[in-house]
């Protein structure tokens, strides 16, 4: 629902469909949009996550021995995830440096929904 409202608002504005909350055409609309989430996103909303997310931990419930498990287990899930990708874009038609960038590029994704699932 969030990213259809969100498109829809973008084609209305763009289009000056809107009444009081849009000022015309205008083909930057988008751009400026974006902008201002990023911003409200990166000063915001990442810093209340991330801090929700690190009130939520106890380490004290944790045993010991659990996090070097847990680490080579992330170390290794990110080394296959890197092979993969590099692996999978092999008919993309891309050198080996773009395939490279690719798979160290995707090394991020699903942190965050990562660290949410338990919560």
């Amino acid at each position: 629902a969030c990213l259809v409202m969100a498109a829809l608002t973008n084609q209305f504005w763009s289009r000056g469909v809107g009444g009081r909350f849009s000022l015309g055409p205008d083909d930057h609309a988008a751009h400026e949009a974006e902008r201002d989430l990023c911003k409200v996103w990166q000063f915001g909303s990442e810093p209340l996550l991330f801090s929700v997310i690190g009130s939520a931990l106890d380490f004290k419930q944790i045993h010991p021995g659990t996090i070097p498990k847990a680490v080579v287990l992330i170390c290794g899930a990110v080394i296959v995830r890197c092979v993969f990708a590099f692996f999978s874009t092999c008919a993309a038609g891309l050198s080996v440096k773009e395939r490279l960038f690719i798979a160290l590029a995707w090394v991020p994704k699903a942190t965050v929904q990562a660290a949410l699932g338990p919560v």
